[in-house]
């Protein structure tokens, strides 16, 4: 779930691009063995501004992120409905690398507090007790940590080289997850948070997967304009 944290560092890969279509506060670096280095500070340096959005980058506000389309997660028993998801996900990049050998992007982001809002669903059985419940759900995930990678090919467009996203996968972990939701039974309530682990792991492969999806948009959105060549100095 935070996986929106790491959605954040997902625009690590910004500050690589070309000077001269892209914001001071960007920085390009140069594809030697000081990449990675330059890579991590750039980044650091970069995603405040990015989180704010940027017209000119194509990139919407990610303060919050909105998620403008439905998210579906169920399992054999549960199923959770998920519409009109905002989340706060103030993170630290801990490490960023780009492999142009292996043609791979990877992240690491640590968090003190990542908060889910949305107009939720959520019906069926947990622990064998039956659960029903419909309104505005919040989710706080804490002390937690993702990871990230991305890969991605090169393909020619009008005699310009491009990267293009091929897969990928997302890992997290959090300290502690507290659920709210409304309309929903006290002894319930107090029953998913009592075993919010369970919970989690009912829909963690899942959120892994919709994280990747997440963080893959911006980097397909820039490699799709900006040829690979001068996304370095």
């Amino acid at each position: 779930m935070y996986v929106f944290k790491v959605l954040a560092l997902l625009f690590c890969a910004v500050p690589l691009l070309a000077a001269s279509k892209f914001p001071t506060y960007l920085q390009k670096c140069k594809n030697d063995e000081h990449l990675n280095a330059c890579f991590l500070k750039s980044a650091r340096a970069g995603i405040v501004n990015i989180l704010k959005g940027d017209p000119q980058l194509g990139i919407p506000q990610y303060k919050p992120l909105k998620v403008p389309y439905q998210i579906v997660l169920e399992t054999k028993d549960l199923k959770l409905v998920i519409d009109n998801l905002k989340v706060v996900a103030p993170v630290v990049i801990n490490d960023a690398k780009w492999d142009t050998d292996k043609r791979n992007i990877s992240m690491k982001v640590d968090f003190t507090k990542i908060i889910w809002d949305y107009t939720g669903k959520l019906d069926g059985k947990f622990l064998d007790q039956n659960v029903n419940a419909s309104g505005n759900f919040t989710h706080i995930y804490e002390n937690g940590w993702g990871t990230h990678n991305l890969l991605y090919d090169i393909v020619e467009i009008d005699g310009e080289k491009y990267g293009s996203i091929n897969g990928g996968t997302s890992s997290y972990t959090s300290g502690k997850i507290t659920c709210m939701f409304e309309n929903i039974n006290d002894d319930m309530q107090q029953l998913i948070n009592k075993n919010w682990e369970k919970f989690d792991g009912l829909f963690h492969k899942d959120i892994e997967v919709l994280i990747t999806r997440l963080i893959s948009g911006p980097f397909k959105a820039i490699f799709k304009v900006t040829p690979i060549d001068q996304l370095f100095e």
